[in-house]
Order: structure tokens, then C-alpha cells, then sequence
């Protein structure tokens, strides 16, 4: 039994080590996503400008 403990709390370490690196995957993903999205902004706001003049 206290062997079976000790299984589930190693499971519960690696679980908890995949969540912070799937959490911080996700968060570079966004950042990723969101800064060309950004730049496609400032493009278009740059095209837009130019063709008020």
C-alpha cells in the first residue's frame, strides 16, 4: 500500500510538471500568435495611411 502511495505521488509530480510546460507551451503559442497579429496591424495601419495621402 505505502509503495502505491509513493507510484501516485511520483504520477502527481510528472502530472503537475506536464501541466507548467503545457501551460508555458501555450503561453509562447499566443505570444506568437497575437505578435503577428500585431504586426498585421501595424501594416495595414501603415497601407492605410499611405493611401490617405
Amino acid at each position: 500500500m505505502v509503495n502505491f502511495n509513493i507510484e501516485l505521488a511520483k504520477i502527481g509530480e510528472i502530472s503537475m510538471q506536464n501541466i507548467v510546460v503545457i501551460g508555458i507551451f501555450a503561453i509562447v503559442l499566443v505570444l506568437i500568435w497575437q505578435f503577428s497579429n500585431i504586426l498585421n496591424a501595424v501594416v495595414n495601419f501603415l497601407k492605410f495611411r499611405d493611401s490617405k495621402k
